[in-house]
Order: structure tokens, then C-alpha cells, then sequence
């Protein structure tokens, strides 16, 4: 088990004092972080190191560790509500496992110990991108809106979701591991625009998606 002494990255707690009375800093608390990379562990998922990060607006606490280490001590932490957010490393390039706590109540003199973590997959994002093949803008082509579709490698219907035209870009988050099947569509002055791109994403990936729009009818 690795123990990190926390250095505040930003801000500071600052305390004074008031009406001639000495004011005494509360006590500063601690944390002990265990995990395992679900379901198979470290070494099967190719998982070589692991960031444990621990924030609020403030305040910043953590580090890195080896992952067969499965666990990380953090001590001198302020009191306050922080983000736990744990993420391993697939050698060294990628977060592709995860996991969030929303609320981690640190009290003063007080050790929290959480004890062994899963570690699950994270999914994909696509930035998907469009833009029209006959080269006008939004307007031009009296459209509004773009519509994106995708589907899964058995066409099955996993995200849809509309954006503004002008905006030209939207994320498709939550995204499996596998291959996918992108379908721009549009309506504007009586036609039908429509275009299909395909793209594969790994556990954690984040790829760009960029589809042509083509008048279909």
C-alpha cells in the first residue's frame, strides 16, 4: 500500500482570528483507498497504474500507484465534501477502468477507510462532426437541425439525440467497447440530407467522428 502526504494544489484555508480571540485550525483527516480491477485484476486487464484524485473547488489530494499495489493511504486532508474519482492506466496511455464517488465527506481527525473498490470498464466518446457535401452553410440549406443516430455491429439503435445545425458538433457519450454505425440526418427547404460514417472505439477511447451530409431525395 502506497501513503501519499497531500500537498494542497490550489486555494487555501485561510483562519484568523477575531475580537482578540486566538482560533484554533480544525484537525486534518485521512483516507485509505482500496481496489481491484473488476473482474479480472491488474495484470489480465493490462492495467499497470492507477490515479486516485480527491477535489473539491478548492483543494486537490492524490497521486498515482501501482496498480498491484491495491491500495493508496492519503493523509493531511482539510475537512470539507470532496469528488473521489479513481482511474487506471492501461500501460501508461489510457484510463479504459474507473470509478466516481459524488460525495466524500472528510471530517476532522478522522479516518475514512474505503476498503476494496471495483474497477469497471469505461466507455467510448464520439465527437461526432458534420458539414454539408455541397459546401453551404446551415442556413443556406434552410436546416436547423441535425439529428444523430447511432448503431451498434447489429444494428441495433444505442443513441439519438438532436443539436443545432450551426453548432456543428455533438459527443455521443457512453459507448461501449466495439464498432459503430454514425447517420447524420437533416430536413431544410423540402429535401432530406443524410450521411454514414463508421468508427470503432476501445474501453475509454475518445474518437472523432466526421460525416458529409448529402441531399437524398
Amino acid at each position: 500500500m502506497r501513503t501519499i502526504s497531500s500537498v494542497v494544489v490550489a486555494g487555501a484555508l485561510i483562519l484568523g482570528a477575531g475580537c482578540g480571540f486566538d482560533v484554533e485550525p480544525f484537525g486534518e483527516g485521512s483516507l485509505h483507498v482500496g481496489w481491484e480491477v473488476a473482474p479480472l485484476g491488474c495484470e489480465q486487464s493490462g492495467i499497470d497504474t492507477v490515479q486516485v484524485s480527491l477535489r473539491n473547488n478548492g483543494r486537490s489530494y492524490g497521486g498515482r500507484a501501482e496498480c498491484e499495489a491495491g491500495a493508496m493511504a492519503i493523509d493531511g486532508i482539510q475537512p470539507g465534501t470532496y469528488e473521489l474519482e479513481i482511474r487506471a492506466w492501461e500501460d501508461g496511455r489510457r484510463p479504459t477502468f474507473g470509478a466516481d464517488f459524488g460525495e466524500l465527506r472528510i471530517i476532522p481527525d478522522e479516518h475514512r477507510d474505503l476498503r476494496v473498490i471495483d474497477l469497471v470498464a469505461l466507455p467510448g466518446v464520439a465527437q461526432v462532426e458534420w458539414y454539408f457535401d455541397n459546401q453551404r452553410v446551415c442556413g443556406a440549406n434552410d436546416v436547423d437541425e441535425v439529428e444523430i443516430t447511432v448503431f451498434d455491429s447489429a444494428l441495433y439503435e444505442v443513441h439519438r439525440a438532436t443539436s443545432n445545425c450551426d453548432a456543428a458538433v455533438a459527443d455521443v457519450e457512453g459507448l461501449r467497447a466495439g464498432s459503430y454505425l454514425f447517420r447524420a440526418r437533416a430536413r431544410g427547404g423540402g429535401a432530406i440530407f443524410e450521411g454514414l460514417e463508421e468508427a470503432s472505439l476501445k474501453r475509454g477511447d475518445q474518437v472523432d467522428v466526421r460525416i458529409g451530409l448529402t441531399r437524398i431525395d
